[in-house]
């Protein structure tokens, strides 16, 4: 009997008659549950077992007894056996069949089971079945847009012939170059965030690398490639959705053949399902039809979709979207559903329903089967596919040679290219460099740029070098570079002037110089056209007697410079050969160099590369008698003579050498050629 508790001198009877009653209940309930358990163990028992009992709760082996006082005895059994180790080897073996409750989903597809059934009016009666058709009309309509043409878009083996027009198009053309002298397609394959055209090229190649796992430059992908393997994952995703709807619809059909058929359908006190009419059945039949149509409809089109999304930002969200076509169903139950209907639904019970053993086994064989399926077809069928043809696409797009640029001449009808820098490097080009500075600069006057009025630009900018010289009236460094000269730092004469010097030099690499003498070392570089044009005292366009190459309006000197040196041409004395000198030999030493400029660094791998070194060594060696030879006297690869210069790459050598070139023959004393110096006429 319980004590009273310390700190109280004796317990009322209330106290401990609530005591009693709890110890009492305690036992009870302790009895109850060894009851229990012994009623489960006699079921097994009395499948033909006779089980001797020793050493056990006497309690326990009463009720053994009289649970199998009828049941037939073993022939043999070990004394020994102890009654643990038997219930050990009983909870070891299974029953052959197994039983599961199969649950009404809260879904619209649920309507048809409890419609007619509970206490529900006409019009919830006809707005649920309202439901229901908005719900078959949403999912299948889902499922026939994401099928079509428009939403799947074209396959994306069509990108290839995009690429092969896009190649051999625009990607070249020298009107798309920047100021950096960078091709388009260079631009595009480098991922240049400055474009503004070809952007839709430029997003293909940033998916195309994304999605393979590709650098720049890099073609052939590796064995990790982020947009299968996670392309491969959403599929599976989105499988699994489907399969769950699969898996639901099949165990609801099941639930449904479990009832019993009647002629009226009976819902026991409106909870259990106790039979269904023909009628109802052949309806739910055709519901989960319809679902089943609809599912495997979204699955096959939803794995079409995922394996033709190209942007892996793009995949989850595609399949995420997927999902909720099949929670459509769910969403107007939730959100719509009459009360009398939800309520009707959440009461029903759960359907019983038997497994076999062997069932468990083939279906576990068939899921394993599906999930296989699940990963490996998907790769095999469209992805896999899908990688080769994102190669060939790249390969299209950035493959080849992208470093050069082409123009026709309307008139000639000649094609024309040029090499192009292969991506943007940590120098700015000159005409960045120029817009760079007047853009952030605080100064009144441009640096590097000559404004002109609008009206003249689209002409200024096609202008020849050679009418550029031609262009200012007087020798630039000699008259206004030079103190004493007629226009010596003359402000607007400035104006013109200082934006081409600055940028004829950074044209030649060199930023932040002031006078033309810090630039004579790059005189004779075949691109400084503008330099010799700015600085001809430096460049040597004044003096007839030094290296003869570029001194031409078209390189540009100019004119008016050159008229100095043949000023000097007029003086007597001036009509003899000149000896040969450090002058004449780097003449000869910029033949190759100049050629290679003109047609390309291959020169070196012509065939007449041997007659090229042949006629050099000869003119160092015999000076200007060598003029005189018949076979040295034309220009290689060109029709004018030495004598006579070529009005693109060097003055006439007839400066240099007036009587080996025949200036002061009888012939040339009556017809005087333009080319020779007027002193040998006067």
């Amino acid at each position: 009997m319980p004590t009273p508790s310390h700190g109280s001198s004796a317990a009322s009877p209330e106290v401990e008659f609530d005591l009693l009653r709890e110890d009492f209940l305690a036992k009870f309930e302790e009895v109850y549950v060894r009851l229990n358990s012994l009623e489960a163990k006699m079921e097994r028992l009395t499948e033909g077992h006779d089980i001797v009992f020793s050493a056990v709760d006497p309690i326990d082996a009463e009720w053994a007894n009289e649970a199998t006082s009828n049941v037939k005895p073993l022939e043999t059994e070990p004394e020994s056996y102890q009654r643990s180790q038997w219930l050990e080897d009983q909870d070891v073996k299974e029953d052959e069949d197994q039983q599961g409750e199969i649950h009404f989903a809260e879904s619209a597809w649920t309507y048809p089971v409890v419609i007619g059934l509970a206490k529900m009016g006409p019009a919830d009666i006809a707005f649920a079945v309202l439901l229901l058709v908005v719900n078959l009309c949403v999912q299948a309509g889902f499922s026939g847009i994401i099928l079509t043409p428009d939403f799947m878009g074209q396959p994306f083996e069509h990108q290839i012939v995009y690429a092969e027009e896009w190649r051999r198009s625009v990607a070249h053309d020298h009107k798309y170059a920047d100021l950096a002298d960078i091709s388009l397609v260079s631009r595009v394959c480098n991922g240049d965030g400055a474009l503004i055209l070809s952007n839709r090229q430029a997003t293909l190649i940033e998916h195309i690398n994304s999605y393979m796992g590709l650098a720049d430059d890099v073609f052939q992908p590796g064995f990790f490639q982020p947009g299968i393997l996670l392309c491969v994952l959403c599929i599976a995703l989105w499988c699994l959705c489907v399969y769950k709807e699969l898996r639901g619809i099949f165990l609801s059909f099941e639930a449904m053949r479990q009832i019993p058929r009647s002629s009226k359908t009976q819902l026991l006190d409106h909870r259990q399902l106790t039979g269904l009419s023909t009628a109802r059945y052949k309806v739910l039949k055709l519901i989960y039809a319809l679902r089943t149509a609809i599912a495997l409809l979204l699955l096959v089109s939803g794995i079409r979709w995922l394996a033709r999304t190209t942007s892996i930002t793009e995949l989850m969200l595609n399949a995420v979207a997927l999902n909720a076509i099949l929670d459509v169903d769910e969403f107007l139950f939730a959100a719509l559903t009459p009360m009398s209907i939800h309520l009707a639904i959440q009461k029903l019970e759960a359907v019983k329903v038997k497994y076999t053993q062997r069932r468990n086994k083939v279906e576990s064989l068939l899921l394993f089967l599906l999930l296989a399926i699940t990963f490996i077809v998907p790769y095999f069928l469209y992805l896999q596919p899908l990688a080769q043809t994102m190669e060939k696409v790249k390969q299209q797009l950035c493959g080849g040679n992208r470093t050069f640029v082409v123009a026709q001449n309307p008139e000639a009808q000649t094609i024309f290219a040029y090499v192009t820098e292969n991506g943007r490097s940590n120098n700015l080009s000159v005409s960045e460099l120029a817009v760079h500075d007047h853009a952030f600069s605080d100064a009144v006057d441009p640096k590097y740029l000559a404004f002109i009025p609008p009206v003249a630009f689209p002409t200024e900018i096609k202008r020849s070098m050679e009418s550029e010289a031609a262009d200012f009236p007087f020798c630039i460094e000699v008259d206004y570079m030079t103190e004493g000269g007629i226009w010596f730092q003359d402000p607007v004469v400035g104006g013109l002037v200082n934006p081409r010097f600055h940028t004829a030099a950074a044209m030649v690499g060199r930023i932040d110089v002031s006078e033309c003498r810090e630039l004579a070392d790059l005189c004779y570089r075949p691109e400084a056209r503008l330099l010799r044009m700015v600085c001809g005292a430096t460049c040597n366009c004044t003096d007839p007697y030094t290296n003869a190459w570029w001194k031409v309006p078209a390189t540009g000197c100019q004119p008016t410079c050159l008229s100095l040196a043949t000023d000097q041409l007029k003086l007597p004395g001036s009509c003899k050969d000149q000896p040969s000198n450090r002058a004449w030999n780097e003449t000869w030493d910029t033949y190759i160099p100049a050629m290679k400029f003109v047609i390309g660094p291959d020169v070196e791998q012509t065939s007449a590369i041997a007659l090229i070194h042949e006629m050099i060594d000869a003119m160092k060696a015999n000076g200007c008698k060598q003029l005189q030879n018949e076979s040295m006297k034309y220009m290689i690869a060109s029709s004018s003579t030495w004598c006579a210069g070529d009005p693109v790459l060097l003055r006439p050598l007839a400066w240099t050498c007036p009587e080996s070139c025949g200036c002061t023959s009888p012939e040339a004393m009556a017809n005087p050629p333009t080319y020779c110096p007027q002193s040998c006429f006067t």
